[in-house]
This record gives C-alpha cells, structure tokens and sequence, in this order.
C-alpha cells in the first residue's frame, strides 16, 4: 500500500511540476539516471560516490555497469592511478597492485587500503621506473587499468604482464595524444569497446574503453 501511494505521489508531483513549467530540472534532479546513479552527490562532494556515497571509480556510468557483473573473487589486477577505484575493485577481485606518481595522494588512498591491496610510489618523472612496474609481472593479471601517468609507455608494458585472457581498461581514451598506444594494441592483436557516457564529478561525457582478445577473462 506504502509503495502504491510512494508512485501516486511521484505521478502527481511531477505532473504538477510540468504544469509550472519546472517539470524538466525538477525531474532531473529527482528522478533522473543521473540522480539514480549518484551524480549530484559526486558533483556536489568532487568524489567519486555513488547515491549512496560508496566510493565507485571515476569512470563512465556505462563503463562500470559493464564491468561489476564480470568481475570475481579469483581476478587479480594491476593499475596505474589509484584512488576511489582501488577501494572499488578490491572489494570485488582477490587482489590489486596499484601504481601511484602524485605522493601527497599514494599517502592519501594508503590509509584507506584494505589487506588484498598493494599500494606502490613511483615518480614519473624520474626515469621510466613508472611505466616499467607492471612489468615485474610475468602472464600474472586478468586485467591492467591505465588511468595514470606516461598511458602510452604503461600500455606497451603491460602486455607481457598479463595472462593469456587478460584485457585492459583505458579511461579518457579518446584523448588522441594516446593514438600511439591503442595502435600498439591493435598490432598485438586488441579488439577495443568503447564506453562512452558521463560519470562521477564531470559534467560532460568521455569514454572509458576495453582492450580485449578473442578469448578474454571477461567473456565479450
């Protein structure tokens, strides 16, 4: 009865917000996608959160409709930039290494890590020890997300660093200063899904792509 009279109310509030010619903001920030998947909140906040305030990553809305139902507890994963996205993917993989250039931030996400996190300080702009971290791994990662610094360089190195069903994730992949990169994937032999559409904070859209294989850990 409760939730009968919870849609009447919606129905008429927003009928009569129409007939004030309010109907359009009104509806946006009360009923719309945005507010259901958080978005005046983070943009309220400047944080990645969802309606809830539950940290999510600062991807596309589409992107990480996609990738939660995909993930599991037996993936591993490695990241160049951590933050929001770090808390998000190790509450829902076995573990995460995450590389991080900005110090006053690694210090900010370490004290927020949980046990199946490795949290990892590289200055950038000290030789390419950056680029090269993921490198120390051999065939070991489901999935690499390239968020960070020096995104051409961490891409070519993450290759090698992941399983023979690995893919990577590449947020703000329509920048064309990274053509270099996803040309590289291709010659290696990447497919790439893009996941255009708005996401936490920003107020215009990006995109947020999937570097995959014919055979993949996340089934495309």
């Amino acid at each position: 009865m409760n939730s009968i009279i919870f849609i009447k109310g919606k129905i008429f509030l927003q009928k009569l917000l129409y007939l004030l010619k309010m109907g359009s903001l009104i509806s946006l920030f009360w009923f719309s996608y945005l507010r259901n998947n958080g978005w005046f909140l983070s943009f309220k906040l400047k944080d990645s959160v969802d309606v809830k305030g539950i940290s999510i990553p600062w991807m596309t809305y589409p992107f990480i409709k996609f990738i939660e139902p995909r993930l599991n507890k037996n993936m591993k994963i490695f990241e160049y930039g951590c933050g929001n996205s770090t808390l998000w993917f190790a509450n829902r993989v076995a573990l995460i290494v995450s590389c991080e250039h900005y110090i006053e931030w690694f210090n900010k996400i370490k004290k927020k890590i949980p046990v199946n996190t490795t949290l990892v300080y590289k200055n950038s702009q000290q030789g390419d020890d950056y680029s090269k971290e993921v490198s120390k791994y051999k065939n070991y990662f489901d999935i690499v997300v390239i968020d960070g610094e020096e995104r051409v360089s961490c891409a070519m190195n993450s290759v090698g660093a992941l399983n023979e069903k690995g893919v990577i994730i590449w947020d703000n992949s329509e920048r064309n200063e990274n053509q270099e990169g996803y040309d590289f994937l291709y010659k290696k032999g990447f497919k790439r899904l893009d996941l255009w559409g708005m996401g936490p904070i920003n107020d215009y859209e990006w995109c947020t792509s999937l570097f995959y294989r014919a055979e993949n850990i996340l089934n495309v």
